[in-house]
């Protein structure tokens, strides 16, 4: 059989290619394994650990601006995804404060578990103009360059106080939250829009303030030990619950095995059970392991300091 020039360009290579795939096969392995744990951090301002809240008082501005207020806090707390905020304005339910201690008038007050009852008094608006320096692109010499030059902006300002509380306790009363928008003066809209939008910025400040976050962290697997490797496959294949129960009998069989202690830790942690998972971070570090196993349990720690934040405990 006689071979072509091409042909023999290619056996040149092979031993290369066969290298790089090996070589890739190995690194492929050595790829680490990680878990993703949703947890919730608390938010700047506790408002209590209910997602259920209702607005019974709004108060102050033009009732235009009072409606917008309603609207804003029913539509950005639905977009932020914690808190449900209902409309019982027309429920006649009102709260004052006696001896530092909320107290609730109205005709029948059902209120959930833990509800809070949320009102908004808009304390002031504002609108003014003002000049700023920005920056621009221009050209000059058939050069785009960018320049400093004086813009009027229109400013639109609103202060809205808000009070919280909930049957038995109160979160915080009459705490004002500022609201700006601002455009160029060319392009600005009418007085009234203006006010709308600076309420609606000074709702988004107060539920940014109030509102706790989703927070997603990645922690890693250790596959060190060759006897666990069926175990991550099912961890690979995403499957938690299985993995963790194949865990739970593999640290029945080999007790002394930090990275099943570990392992074990990390995929109990995934399920939020962060107590009993601490459990397992403390057995795996005191059988040894790596340097990565109290980071792992440091992390877990913020998680279980924040639930408990958010359960009032």
């Amino acid at each position: 059989m006689s071979i072509k020039r091409n042909d023999y360009s290619l056996i040149a290579i092979y031993p290369f290619v066969l290298a790089f795939c090996v070589l890739s096969s190995s690194c492929a392995s050595l790829i680490p394994v990680k878990v993703t744990i949703n947890s919730v951090e608390p938010a700047k301002i506790h408002i209590g650990e209910s997602p259920d809240a209702s607005i019974v008082g709004v108060s102050g501005g033009r009732r235009n601006l009072q409606d917008v207020l309603v609207e804003e806090l029913i539509n950005q707390s639905r977009s932020k995804g914690f808190y449900t905020i209902k409309n019982r304005l027309g429920e006649g339910i009102r709260f004052d404060v006696q001896d530092d201690q909320p107290i609730l008038t109205g005709k029948e007050i059902e209120l959930g578990e833990n509800e809070i009852l949320i009102s908004g008094l808009i304390v002031e608006t504002d609108m003014y103009n003002e000049e700023k320096e920005v920056k621009n692109r221009v050209k000059k010499d058939g050069k785009n360059v960018t320049v400093k030059v004086n813009v009027t902006f229109t400013i639109g300002e609103a202060v809205v106080a808000f009070s919280v509380i909930s049957m038995d306790r109160i979160y915080m009363m009459e705490r004002e939250f500022d609201g700006k928008y601002e455009v160029e003066k060319s392009k600005a809209p009418s007085r009234n829009e203006m006010y709308e939008l600076a309420v609606k910025n000074a709702v988004s400040n107060f539920l940014k303030d109030v509102t706790p976050s989703n927070i997603r962290a990645q922690v890693k697997i250790d596959k060190s030990d060759k006897g666990q490797e069926s175990i991550i496959g099912v961890i690979k294949k995403g499957n938690i619950e299985e993995a963790r129960k194949m865990l739970v009998e593999y640290v029945v069989n080999f007790p002394n095995s930090a990275s099943g202690y570990y392992n074990l830790a990390v995929l109990t942690d995934a399920t939020g059970n962060y107590e009993e998972a601490l459990l397992h971070y403390n057995k795996a570090i005191s059988l040894g392991g790596e340097n990565y196993y109290v980071q792992s349990k440091s992390e877990c720690m913020k998680r279980l300091a924040n639930k408990n934040v958010l359960q009032g405990s």
